[in-house]
């Protein structure tokens, strides 16, 4: 799924590019450097913060058991992937970041995705008549009991995630970055709500989770920012 994905952030990403004018061997290049780093980051955020099942942090970073990845460290890698290579290309940092938008709506789907079928990541326990009980030696099975349904959070974000890029592939470009920063909005509010519904275990404080926390983060730092750029075009133009 993850391999489904980059594909797809690629194939999504270029298109975008050329609409916009961007080059195209330097994008490519800057989707895989984005795509591998967020590999990266992930794995190494989820290392850390499950660093007491390891008994030595270098090897655990290659090792498949247990196989897992936290999304705010692929944000955090890929996003200084994106930075370097904007800079290293010399191109206008909004612009590659709008172009990649919607790529990385569709990798995020296959993530997730993918996530449902490894049977990480998953809800608490409902009765509602949406709930999918895993089989038995998964975790939830093995942390609710063999037959309980639980929340399939990987699918509502994956489904979030879907509606959001056709939303954003929708939207006209008003200014470089903007989609970029709907996107950053709209997946920290995303995370920050289903968070309620996840039942694995989470690390926090104060009664919200890790991801909570970085979540409103996200939403209120993209939301700043949307609104100096609205207030500058204010100034601007009068409008």
């Amino acid at each position: 799924m993850l391999a489904l994905g980059g594909c797809a952030l690629l194939w999504l990403t270029l298109a975008a590019a050329e609409r916009q004018g961007l080059p195209t061997r330097p994008m490519i290049v800057t989707v895989a450097a984005i795509y591998l780093s967020s590999l990266a980051g992930a794995r190494i955020l989820f290392v850390l913060e499950s660093r007491d099942q390891w008994q030595g942090p270098l090897g655990a970073l290659f090792s498949p058991v247990p196989g897992g990845f936290l999304s705010y460290g692929g944000l955090l890698g890929g996003s200084l992937a994106l930075f370097l290579c904007a800079r290293f290309f010399q191109l206008p940092l909004g612009k590659p970041a709008d172009s990649m938008a919607v790529g990385l709506c569709a990798f995020a789907v296959f993530g997730r995705l993918g996530c449902f079928l490894a049977g990480c990541c998953h809800g608490r326990p409902t009765s509602a008549p949406w709930g999918i009980v895993f089989p038995e030696g998964s975790d939830a099975a093995a942390r609710f009991g063999r037959g309980v349904a639980v929340h399939p959070t990987q699918l509502y974000d994956a489904v979030v995630m879907g509606a959001l890029a056709v939303m954003l592939a929708r939207k006209p470009l008003a200014a470089p970055g903007g989609r970029f920063l709907w996107l950053m909005l709209a997946f920290g509010a995303l995370r920050f709500l289903t968070e309620f519904f996840r039942g694995d275990l989470r690390s926090g404080a104060l009664g919200l989770s890790t991801a909570q926390w970085v979540g409103a983060a996200l939403v209120m730092v993209s939301a700043g920012l949307l609104e100096t750029r609205q207030l500058r075009k204010r100034l601007i133009y009068g409008s």
